[in-house]
């Protein structure tokens, strides 16, 4: 973008008013210490409830108008005039990032909007200065154009103008309801922005099931279909982007809390279903799911979603909301297998309801059964043409060969992921509450202990993931919800405190799990760290690249998909099997047809070509590759440049599932 001659007259105008005396308090106009001002106004306005919302209004009106600053730098492109223009009086270091409009400017105009808008304190016409300070600040430091400040005012108070309007709509609903309402979609907006703005690339298994997304299919060796068809439909939209693969994650982990709304104001009351949509977004273990696109986000929501529907046709008795309830289970399972779970809880529920157990002489449960059992008929004749390929893996992932034998170093293992995935503080009082409350509240109960027990002993035997059994805590919200948090106002003051610390811990530890840094963790101990690093290695992949026509492919499911995501052009990949077990693309197109091409083959971790592989080309010469974060190592890589494809044996596949 271009500057007129006007603008570039202002800014000459304004930034050669240097002065020994007038350039420090300009700087301190620019700096962070002016954002004092509004925090004044607020702890100075006598109405408590109206500067409390001012603020939480100003927060995300900052964010929001700072985000969409952000985004029109980058849709204008206009450099900064401490770039191109001579002679520029320069009092900061003059930013890479491009100038209009000024965020300074839309940050603060942003808070001042909220802040005019919100409260009524006389002091709230100090934020006209303020904005007119800073602004003038980034004109006078050389930093900024004229122009950029009347953008970033704009961007700014167009943010607080909606964002002030949106709170005071959602307060209309209530206190409570309201409060709600502005954390869920603070909470969805600000994973939408992650996604796009934070630094966590797509896991291992989120770049697989893309890779499913490209060959669509009614299944796929390790799961159901459903994953691969929610990414190809956000791929259709926003193109095979990281928000492409992700986009629905925020949507259901939003719908998620919504429904648990609806149902805990149906089961108990409003209030224990406002704190259940609040407490599900803060566990670490879901929230997870609402920014990160594997099979646990439709799951979670599909068992949600499914335990609604479920209360109507237990209370409605009627066919429709049975067979509705065979359809949600149905797509539950082309999730993740262990919705069955959801058939059992159901099962024992009717029958320790006095009032539904008459359910089981009728036929409804069961043509709901059966629709559940009719939507798998496409995944079971796809096995039998692959060799009940998903059911080995899975009988074989659950270690049932291994037969009954006491693990105790696994059931300790378990008990610990368990804790951590939702916090020490909201693991016990949840499992308290769901006892406690086991007779008058069998909803909960049984919709939870099932699938709890079952893991747990389960975990006696051999290892259970850390996730297997998720559901069992989502009932068990309502049943915390019921017994801490229903009045809390008028609860103990040790009763208070604990419920307040469960929260407190819960925020703690979601916000770690976005920002690791925030405590510098260990790279061993960082979960997150398995979602850093593919990037760089696809961009020293396409730099590695022999002459055409070549390959890519490893022995690792993992890193082919990586590459396949992140190597310019989204290139077709191969997984070459070198003693590994079976995986997706065993059952696609192998190296067959690619004799007497060239390759790019890399490998996790500094070591050398696998003897078999080596013999299948003419050479390969090898590159290794560190990622580093902040100096400290996070993966290695060995990058192999081969010559002149062979062709392998054929009867290297693997047996194992």
């Amino acid at each position: 973008m271009t500057q007129s001659g006007l603008d570039v007259t202002l800014f000459y105008l304004i930034n050669g008013l240097h002065g020994r005396l007038l350039d420090p308090v300009v700087v301190f106009w620019s700096s962070p210490p002016m954002y004092a001002i509004p925090i004044a106004i607020l702890l100075f306005t006598k109405d408590r409830k109206a500067a409390l919302i001012a603020l939480f209004a100003a927060m995300a009106s900052f964010a929001v108008a700072d985000w969409g600053g952000n985004l029109l730098k980058h849709l204008i492109e206009r450099p900064r005039p401490c770039h191109v223009l001579p002679d520029v009086k320069l009092l900061a270091g003059c930013s890479d990032s491009y100038s209009m409009p000024s965020n300074h400017t839309t940050d603060i105009s942003a808070v001042a909007t909220a802040i005019f808008l919100l409260t009524k304190s006389r002091l709230r016409y100090l934020m006209i200065p303020a904005v007119l300070m800073i602004a003038f600040s980034r004109v006078y430091m050389g930093v900024h154009y004229p122009t950029d400040l009347l953008g970033g005012a704009v961007v700014g108070a167009a943010a607080g103008v909606a964002i002030s309007y949106y709170f005071k709509w959602a307060m209309r609903k209530g206190t409570l309801r309201g409060a709600m309402i502005i954390f869920l979609t603070g909470m969805t907006l600000f994973r939408v922005y992650y996604i796009l703005n934070g630094n966590l690339e797509l896991s291992g298994d989120e770049a697989h099931y893309w890779e499913w997304s490209r060959r669509l299919d009614v299944s796929y060796y390790s799961k159901g279909p459903l994953i691969a068809y929610i990414i190809r439909l956000g791929t259709m939209l926003f193109g095979n982007t990281e928000l492409g693969v992700r986009f629905f994650a925020p949507l259901m982990s939003l719908g998620g809390s919504l429904i648990l709304y609806r149902l805990g104001s149906l089961l108990y009351d409003e209030e224990t279903g406002i704190y259940s949509a609040i407490v599900f977004q803060l566990i670490p273990l879901f929230s997870a799911f609402g920014v990160i696109m594997t099979i646990d986000a439709p799951f979670t929501f599909l068992w949600i979603a499914s335990l609604l529907v479920f209360y109507r046709a237990v209370s409605l008795k009627r066919l429709p909301e049975w067979l509705l309830l065979g359809f949600f289970v149905g797509l539950g399972i082309l999730a993740k297998f262990t919705m069955a779970f959801f058939m059992l809880s159901v099962l024992l529920f009717l029958i320790a309801s006095k009032d539904d157990r008459g359910e089981l002489l009728s036929p409804r449960p069961y043509l709901g059964l059966f629709v559940s059992l009719l939507m798998m008929v496409p995944m079971v004749l796809w096995n039998i043409d692959h060799n009940w390929v998903t059911f080995r893996h899975n009988l074989n992932h659950a270690d049932l060969e291994a037969g009954f034998r006491v693990s105790l170093p696994s059931l300790a293992e378990f008990v610990g992921s368990q804790v951590g995935a939702v916090t020490p503080l909201l693991f016990l009082t949840m499992l308290y509450a769901l006892v406690k409350t086991r007779k008058e509240d069998r909803f909960s109960f049984w919709f939870a202990m099932p699938t709890l027990v079952f893991f747990l002993l389960k975990s006696i035997q051999a290892k259970v993931q850390a996730n297997w059994a998720m559901t069992g805590y989502i009932t068990g919200i309502f049943a915390f919800s019921q017994v801490y948090m229903k009045d809390i106002r008028y609860e103990s003051a040790g009763k208070k405190a604990l419920a307040v610390s469960t929260l407190l811990m819960l925020a703690l530890v979601s916000a770690v799990s976005f920002y690791p840094q925030l405590i510098r963790l260990p790279l061993k101990l960082d979960p997150s760290a398995r979602l850093r690093g593919w990037k760089a290695a696809a961009h020293e992949a396409d730099l590695s690249l022999p002459p055409p026509p070549y390959f890519v492919f490893s022995d690792n499911y993992q890193l082919s998909s990586e590459l396949a995501f992140y190597m310019k052009g989204h290139p077709v990949t191969y997984c070459a099997n070198t003693g590994r077990r079976f995986n997706q693309y065993d059952l696609w197109p192998g190296f067959e047809g690619l004799k007497h091409q060239n390759a790019l083959f890399v490998k996790i971790g500094d070591s050398g070509m696998p003897g078999e592989l080596k013999e299948a080309f003419a050479r390969c010469d090898k590159k290794p590759y560190t990622v580093y974060e902040k100096n400290r190592p996070l993966r290695s890589y060995s990058i192999f440049t081969c010559y002149d494809f062979k062709g392998m044996k054929e009867d290297n596949k693997a047996h194992s599932y």
